[in-house]
């Protein structure tokens, strides 16, 4: 059940993948086996933060570390710490989410994760840079891309780069937001990630609806929507909907924007 719900999940399928780790959380709970419970659990509560069920993520994530701490898991107890972070943040509780990264970052150091630091490093320079702080947020990137460039990892590099791209946008350098963006889209494009290269899209659409060229952000936002309604990928679907909708207005195609 669990490579079919790995397929699934590569494919964008949500909706099929959580049936079937579903499945395979009940064969291990009936099994005891909790090394691949914890391995079902994680997969679903990935597809209820992709969905926007964040508290049902949460509650999974708890699960998760119960079943990490009994069996001394140190590695998925720190990156069960990050996710906790991760499914804090996304409910707004930014303080909770501030203390989980630094519990991941504890352990992480301890062992000498160093993608699990990274990792803590870019998170909570995203959730600084939520509040406000772009300086904190600047500093907490720049210690993630040291390790990050140490270690050669592109997954943690494409997701520091989307994470710089948008703290630029904030601070007003709209010409370096672009160009980082274009290195994380190449990033996510050899590696296949079509929800990364989805967010791209829509984040690039976004500056290029702020500088009123709009046939350009069309383009963009014609890019990710249609991958965020295929992966159901709800909130940044309903997002990307809503800008595509502001843009064909700018356009003045006034049927599409009906659509949409």
């Amino acid at each position: 059940s669990g490579n079919v719900g790995a397929l699934y999940l590569h494919q964008g399928k949500l909706d099929e993948a959580f049936k079937f780790f579903d499945k395979q959380r009940h064969i291990c709970e009936e099994l005891d086996s909790k090394q691949l419970l914890q391995h079902a659990l994680g997969n679903m509560a990935l597809i209820d933060n992709i969905q926007g069920k964040y508290e049902s993520a949460l509650g999974k994530f708890d699960e998760i570390l119960t079943i990490c701490e009994d069996i001394n898991d140190k590695f998925n107890i720190s990156s069960t710490y990050g996710n906790l972070g991760i499914a804090y943040k996304n409910i707004g509780n930014h303080k909770s989410a501030i203390e989980h990264y630094n519990l991941q970052l504890e352990i992480a150091k301890k062992s000498d994760y160093k993608r699990h630091i990274c990792s803590a490093y870019t998170n909570l320079g995203k959730v600084y840079h939520i509040m406000g702080d772009f300086k904190e947020a600047d500093n907490y990137f720049k210690k993630s891309e040291k390790i990050i460039l140490s270690i050669n990892d592109k997954i943690e590099e494409s997701n520091l780069c989307g994470c710089k791209g948008m703290l630029f946008v904030d601070m007003g350098r709209l010409d370096d937001a672009l160009l980082i963006y274009e290195k994380s889209n190449t990033i996510f494009s050899s590696l296949k990630n079509i929800r990364g290269e989805a967010l791209i899209h829509l984040e690039k659409g976004k500056i290029l609806y702020i500088r009123d060229d709009y046939g350009k952000a069309d383009k963009e936002l014609s890019s990710a929507t249609g991958v965020f309604e295929q992966i159901g990928d709800l909130p940044y679907y309903a997002q990307s909907l809503i800008l595509h909708s502001k843009i064909k207005r700018e356009l003045e195609d006034f049927d599409n924007a009906q659509a949409f």
